[in-house]
Order: C-alpha cells, then structure tokens, then sequence
C-alpha cells in the first residue's frame, strides 16, 4: 500500500557561507483533500567543518520516501547555453540558443539582443508574462547558480526549478492581495506583515490548508523560509496542471521554471 500523501519539498538555496536555506515540507492527502504544512527547516547546513553542501543534502533525503512528488529549487538548475564549449553541446542547448537568436531577431533594438552565454530560454520567455527573472550567471544570481549547479548531482529526482518571488506574486494576485502588500513581502522592515497578511489569507481563501503556529511564525520572520514555502507550493499547483506553460515553438527538451498560472482556480485543484 503506497502513502496516503504526496509530498512537495521546497528549497530556498543560500550561498555556502551564509547558512540561510530553507526547507519546506508540504503534504497533499487526496482522500481528505487537505493541503497539510508539515515541517519547515532552517539552519540546513552543519556548524562544524563538515562538507555544508553534503549536510545540506542529507538534510533534504531524510524527507524522499514513498509519497515524494519532487523536490522545487528556486535557483537556475541549467547553465545558458552559450556557457557551454560549442564542441560539447547537447541537442537541447543547441535548440536553446536557435530559439534565442530567433527571438533575438524579433527585436528591432541591438541593445536587447538576447546573450546566450547570460541568459536561458525559459528565462526569456517568461519575462513578457510581467515576470522579474534574473538572467542564470547575471552578477547577482550566478555564485547561487554554480552552487546549484554542483548540488544538483545530490539531490533527489524528480528536481523542478521554480521561481517564488514571481509564484508569491501570482499566488497573492489570485488571492486579492494588493500590488503593494505584494511588493513589501521581501521588504526587511514591512516584509513581516506583508507575509502575515499573504498568509492569513490564503488560509481563509483556501480552507484546505492546515498549519501549525510555530511553523508560521518562521514563514512570517524568516524570509528564506517563506520563499520555499513558495517553492514546495508551485510544486503542488504544478502537480494539479496550473502552471505557465512555455510559448508555441519553444523547444521540448529545453529546461522550464515551474511558475503558476496568473490566474489560479482554487476552487478545482481541490
């Protein structure tokens, strides 16, 4: 007999130093159609001189047993094509870099022409949706992209790159949540409440969610734990069929960021 529950995981991935990633555990059980909070983990990686990379992932297998959907990274988990030796290249990446030049040609200003040894596909292709995702190895994202990139050998299968600032964004728009409760969510002195408000109520909007206080105290105060919070919850509306899919003609083998739908029917994932 299989486990009553699939379970989504979560990962908010901090550099190697910082000790700020976050683990979050969400359990769906069909028969009673609740969507159950049940663990979130801060402080992932070992305080000793251990490998922080090995604890970290050990960390996330005590929680892939029978039940387990997959496992959302809210980090690039594919580098840009034209990152890669051309005489090394995959089909993908080679479909991947003819997709951004054909984009690339549609734009009639030079300045924006697509970089594919910067940027990705899915990338790319998402921003027209009003969708802020940073470019794979721009300045900010890429020590967080090469961690990823070492960890994911790790890590459990199936992986799903997700993206929880544009999935709280649209979470929130589909729960009537402000623009500007919405922009405050990272902010270090108004975030808190902008994460109470989100959270009260999509517990009022979506009655199927159960949680435990402590467990939303850390998502209210801790931010990284909100994020994956975000990341394990784009898993579970991906599992239910509601979420951005890529445009007519982006290539099939070309890696996809899990982001839900700008409109989200609570109603009928339960």
């Amino acid at each position: 007999m299989g486990a009553p529950y699939q379970r989504y995981l979560g990962l908010e991935l901090s550099g190697t130093r910082s000790d700020r990633s976050s683990l979050c555990v969400l359990e769906y059980y069909s028969s009673s159609q609740r969507l159950i909070l049940r663990e979130v983990l801060t402080k992932l990686q070992s305080a000793s001189h251990q490998d922080p990379d090995a604890t970290l992932s050990d960390n996330i297998h005590v929680w892939v047993e029978e039940g387990f959907w997959g496992l959302g990274l809210s980090t690039p988990l594919s580098l840009p094509p034209g990152f890669v030796d051309p005489k090394g290249r995959d089909r993908s990446e080679k479909q991947e870099i003819r997709w951004l030049q054909l984009e690339s040609r549609k734009r009639r200003k030079a300045d924006r022409a697509y970089l594919p040894y910067l940027q990705r596909a899915c990338e790319v292709a998402l921003r027209p949706h009003g969708l802020e995702i940073p470019d794979a190895l721009g300045s900010n994202m890429a020590p967080l992209t090469a961690r990823a990139h070492h960890l994911k050998r790790y890590l459990p299968m199936p992986l799903f790159e997700t993206h929880s600032k544009s999935a709280a964004r649209r979470i929130g728009k589909s729960l009537g949540l402000s623009t500007a409760t919405l922009e405050r969510l990272p902010d270090l002195e108004k975030g808190p409440l902008a994460r109470e408000q989100f959270l009260e109520v999509f517990s009022k909007k979506v009655p199927q969610f159960f949680s435990y206080d402590h467990d939303i105290e850390t998502l209210v105060h801790n931010l990284a734990a909100f994020w994956s919070f975000q990341a394990a919850l784009s898993l579970f509306i991906e599992s239910k069929g509601y979420c951005q899919k890529p445009p007519r003609g982006f290539p099939k083998d070309v890696p996809w960021i899990r982001v839900p739908e700008s409109q989200i029917p609570w109603k009928d994932i339960f």
